[in-house]
C-alpha cells in the first residue's frame, strides 16, 4: 500500500497541469482571474498583459514590455497548448499561486476566451 501511494504522489509530480478553454463566464474582480491581451505565444506558455487594446497587444512583445518606465502587469501562463490562441486575443484566466517575477509566471486552470 505504501508503493502504491507513493507511486501516486511520485506521478502527481510530473503530470502536466491542465488549461481547459471554457465557456464560463470569469469573474475578472476576483484575486485569482487575471484579464488582459496575448502578446506572445511561446510553446505552451502565452504572456498576457492588463490594460492593453488589442491594437497595443500585437505591436509588443517582452522586450519591448521590458522597456516600458512604468510596465502594466503580465503573467507568462502555461496553457495546454499555444497554438488555441492567438497574439491580440483578449483572455481571463483563472489560476492557483504565481511566481513573484516580472512578468509573473503561473499555470492556468482555466482560460476564458473574451469575445
Amino acid at each position: 500500500m505504501k508503493t502504491i501511494s507513493s507511486l501516486m504522489f511520485i506521478l502527481a509530480l510530473f503530470l502536466p497541469a491542465c488549461s481547459e478553454i471554457t465557456n464560463e463566464e470569469l469573474d475578472p474582480h476576483q484575486s485569482n482571474v487575471f484579464d488582459g491581451h496575448i502578446i506572445e505565444i511561446k510553446g505552451s506558455r502565452v504572456l498576457v498583459v492588463a490594460g492593453l487594446t488589442k491594437d497595443e497587444a500585437t505591436s509588443m512583445n517582452e522586450a519591448s514590455l521590458l522597456e516600458v518606465e512604468n510596465p502594466p502587469d503580465a503573467v507568462w501562463f502555461e496553457v495546454d497548448s499555444g497554438s488555441q490562441y492567438d497574439v491580440g486575443d483578449h483572455i481571463r484566466v483563472r489560476y492557483d499561486g504565481m511566481d513573484a517575477s516580472y512578468p509573473g509566471q503561473a499555470e492556468a486552470e482555466k482560460v476564458q476566451i473574451v469575445q
